[in-house]
């Protein structure tokens, strides 16, 4: 077998076609049926719309508390007055307005989330609406790494366009819960069904290429930044080769992965080695907010709960990939090119000096965290063409470390 070409398509005409597809998985089926599983959800989505409108409740001494009743969807109570007095809201002919609505802006929620909404407010308020993002209570290690970043200054430090929304209050309440009151950035297209264009994906990775040349000289120090995130994830799915229960010992894939897998320690030692600066770590689409009248011409990277510390080039590998379900394998090339484009474009207007050495470098962080955070993730769902691309990704990173 001959290696694969830039776009990770074998050569060969035995593993290529539909042989190669029947033979790359077991029980093929039932692998397409979570793949079926995951376009269904993302139907209901698009049914349901990005926010769906909750019950919520007036009172208490909290200006925002979730609802202890039993109810599983999200229910909140609100204190009017003490709501508008944090936020700074002001109504022309009647301080005493009630918020207007409330919709659960997110379905999924984080480690540390326990839920976020969209509060939304009489027009003649200012601002018109807030989002409120609710954190549980500490577990025993400080505040939730989103409000020490809030806390920290550090996130008003990004270099223009790259932004973080801007923040309204922090509160805490009496059941130990946090409330971090952001600015509304506006309603944001599902980027599952309507992905950025080629030229918004280059300017995403342009901002995300100007954060990390920024610090990346002089990289930020406080306990609560996450570290070895992709090494972590590396020692818990790639290095174990969790991949091998998902594909056939008989397909072209295994073999290929058979091969690179034996020099993963050696790329996970190389990964860890290169210098760090501050990233996202959850730079998906989902989490940039860009070209609406709120966001103006910044960049602005929702959901710190991730950020720590990662190699140049770590960023980009979850713009380009996470949404691989719902994209063709052409669609994550073109992805790849114009990201990478804005990435390195992003890192020299800081006046970082892209070497030969340095692009490399960025090259193989890319490289490793997508084949660490997506492999695995890609050959569960059994699709030939996106893994085939994936495993190139992944022998591309050993060749760069073993030449």
């Amino acid at each position: 077998m001959t290696t694969p070409t830039g776009g990770g398509h074998p050569s060969t005409d035995r593993e290529t076609g539909a042989w190669a597809r029947w033979h790359a998985f077991p029980h093929p089926v039932l692998r397409r049926l979570r793949g079926l599983k995951w376009a269904a959800r993302g139907v209901m989505r698009r049914v349901q719309g990005p926010t769906v409108l909750i019950r919520w409740s007036r009172g208490g001494s909290d200006a925002l508390a979730l609802d202890p009743g039993p109810s599983r969807t999200g229910r909140v109570r609100l204190n009017g007055p003490a709501l508008r007095a944090a936020i700074g809201a002001a109504r022309v002919d009647s301080p005493a307005a009630e918020p207007r609505a409330v919709r659960r802006f997110r379905e999924t929620m984080g480690a540390t989330t326990a839920g976020v909404f969209r509060i939304e407010f009489p027009h003649r308020c200012t601002p018109v609406s807030v989002v409120a993002k609710v954190f549980r209570p500490p577990a025993g290690r400080g505040d939730p790494r989103e409000l020490a970043a809030y806390a920290s200054g550090l996130l008003t430090r990004l270099p223009h366009p790259c932004a973080a929304p801007r923040v309204h209050a922090c509160l805490r309440n009496k059941d130990g819960t946090s409330v971090l009151l952001l600015e509304d950035l506006g309603q944001q297209p599902d980027r599952m069904w309507r992905p950025m264009a080629l030229d918004e994906y280059r300017r995403a990775a342009e901002a995300l290429g100007r954060m990390g040349a920024r610090f990346a000289t002089d990289p930020p120090r406080a306990s609560w930044l996450a570290t070895g995130t992709t090494v972590r994830h590396a020692r818990e799915w790639l290095l174990p080769e969790d991949w091998r229960s998902r594909l056939s010992p008989h397909g072209a894939l295994f073999r290929r992965l058979t091969r690179a897998s034996r020099h993963a320690p050696n790329v996970i030692e190389a990964f860890s080695d290169l210098a760090p600066t501050l990233c996202h770590q959850d730079a998906t689409p989902r989490n940039i907010a860009m070209g609406t009248p709120a966001a103006g011409d910044r960049v602005v990277l929702l959901d710190w709960e991730m950020c720590g510390l990662g190699p140049l080039g770590q960023d980009l590998a979850s713009l380009v990939w996470s949404l691989w379900r719902f994209a063709a394998v052409e669609q994550l090339v073109a992805r790849e090119a114009a990201a990478l484009d804005g990435y390195l474009t992003g890192i020299a207007s800081e006046g970082v000096a892209l070497s030969a050495s340095r692009k490399r470098e960025i090259r193989l962080a890319y490289l490793v965290t997508a084949a660490v955070r997506y492999l695995v993730e890609i050959a569960n769902v059994a699709r030939y063409e996106t893994v085939d691309v994936a495993t190139a990704r992944f022998e591309e990173a050993v060749s760069l470390v073993t030449q």
